[in-house]
């Protein structure tokens, strides 16, 4: 099931679509129906498929992700942002709109965010900073900061349903645009076909229920690794529904992994 803000396809080694969300035809001018079992000629463009394919062949491992921003998909009305990755013994692809029509110089974004955030060997103040400019950058309402049950740092916005926080307990990696949005099924052909990843994935009923009880709509958890392994999280909350651009999202990453490195640092200091 994904989030009917976008549409995914799944494809075999041999390049026929193998899964396809019920929603496509909102998006192409096909349908689930049709498109199941065909190549993937009979939908994208020459082009389409030759810039996606270059992507494919970027792939590292199963884990790794590629993303085409602001894609002009051939018969589309609009541009689209796509992530690509290995699903099984294919690929999938994640596909929604784009809403930046001139995003500018993501890393000049990038460095001045990481910029703005002083150096200190006081994590609470580098939380608090690096939550301001995660909030900038998303525009959402409220951003916490945490490890475990501990706040590190947050930084909220006033607005007309404030999000109680102390509750909320997110997963890893999730994006909710509107926790009230109708889950959109995924056909397949055949059995047993399911994805490693799904950008677009539809909230949990557990993951709807915590957003409400805190009052927010839209949420987006960025990840904080060390050594490769989880240890805490920059989770964003918005009272109303909120769609950020995977290009946003990407960035929210990218600083959320060099501030997780810069509060490591931070701590060995301060056992010294």
């Amino acid at each position: 099931m994904i989030q009917p803000i976008g549409f995914h396809l799944g494809l075999s080694s041999e390049w026929l679509v193998t899964a396809v969300s019920a929603n496509i035809g909102e998006f192409l001018k096909t349908s689930a129906d049709l498109a199941l079992g065909q190549p993937i000629t009979s939908l994208l463009s020459n082009d389409d498929i030759h810039d996606i394919r270059n992507r494919m062949a970027l792939l590292r491992s199963d884990e790794t992700v590629e993303h085409l921003f602001q894609f002009p998909l051939a018969g589309a009305a609009r541009a689209y942002d796509l992530a690509i990755y290995r699903s099984g013994n294919g690929f999938g692809i994640d596909v929604e709109p784009c809403d930046e029509r001139s995003f500018g110089d993501a890393t000049g974004i990038l460095e001045g965010m990481l910029a703005r955030v002083a150096p200190s060997d006081d994590i609470g103040q580098l939380c608090h900073q690096a939550s301001d400019q995660l909030r900038a950058l998303t525009g959402f309402q409220h951003v916490v900061i945490s490890a475990g049950q501990e706040t590190l740092g947050q930084s909220m916005r006033a607005g007309p349903a404030p999000i109680d926080v102390a509750i909320a307990s997110s997963d890893r990696d999730m994006v909710v645009f509107d926790r009230d949005a109708a889950a959109v099924p995924i056909q397949v052909v055949g059995d047993g076909w399911s994805p490693r990843r799904l950008t677009l994935r539809a909230p949990t009923g557990s993951e709807v229920a915590n957003l409400g009880a805190i009052g927010a709509r839209a949420a987006l958890v960025v990840p904080l690794d060390r050594n490769g392994q989880p240890w805490g999280q920059a989770a964003c909350y918005h009272a109303s529904p909120r769609h950020v651009s995977a290009e946003r999202r990407n960035i929210a990453r990218l600083f959320a992994s060099i501030m997780s490195l810069r509060i490591e640092i931070a701590e060995l200091r301060r056992a010294v």
